[in-house]
């Protein structure tokens, strides 16, 4: 009985001493490449608020193709027409989204005129992402409202990407060294 006790404590020791020890380094361990897209295309929308309006613009999208949270980051340019107010404006900026179905964040640069005047501000921005379209909440601040008021505070713009270009691009993980 003493010789099972001694067998069960010596094996125990050596799978202990085997776990405490650092993991060997395999020389032939394989790394699985990331894979990464690239897309330019047209942005065509709607947008709802006090007067209502339209854009066309182009949007360049960076996106992760992973199973586990992808991340894409885009760079959009849009010119806007509003027709009620008959103001012309411009918005360019970035916008990111950090999930598979996650909402965006963005903020845009924004110039406004109503063909007498002209005033400039920014558009911060919250959407959500599905398939082509993108519904994107947002509220434009512009420096000196006073003289310039007829224009969409608020607002809430539908969009649709029409993907004209794509590029693949493998990235490799690089390796740690201990």
């Amino acid at each position: 009985m003493k010789r099972v006790w001694a067998f069960i404590l010596i094996t125990n020791l050596f799978w202990v001493s085997i776990l405490a020890s650092d993991p060997p380094v395999y020389k032939s361990k394989v790394l699985i490449p990331e894979l990464n897209t690239i897309k330019t295309g047209l942005l065509i929308g709607y947008q709802l608020g006090q007067y209502q309006g339209f854009e066309l613009g182009m949007e360049r999208q960076w996106k992760e193709l992973k199973l586990k949270q992808p991340f894409t980051f885009a760079i959009s340019a849009t010119g806007e027409y509003q027709v009620t107010a008959n103001v012309l404006g411009f918005k360019a900026g970035p916008w990111f989204k950090s999930g598979r179905a996650d909402f965006t964040y963005g903020v845009q640069f924004v110039a406004f005129s109503d063909f007498v005047d002209t005033r400039i501000g920014f558009d911060p921005n919250i959407g959500f992402k599905i398939i082509g379209f993108h519904v994107i909440a947002g509220y434009n601040i512009l420096a000196d409202e006073s003289l310039f008021s007829e224009y969409n505070r608020l607002h809430l713009s539908i969009r649709y990407y029409l993907s004209k270009d794509r590029e693949f691009k493998w990235k490799k993980k690089k390796k740690k060294k201990d």
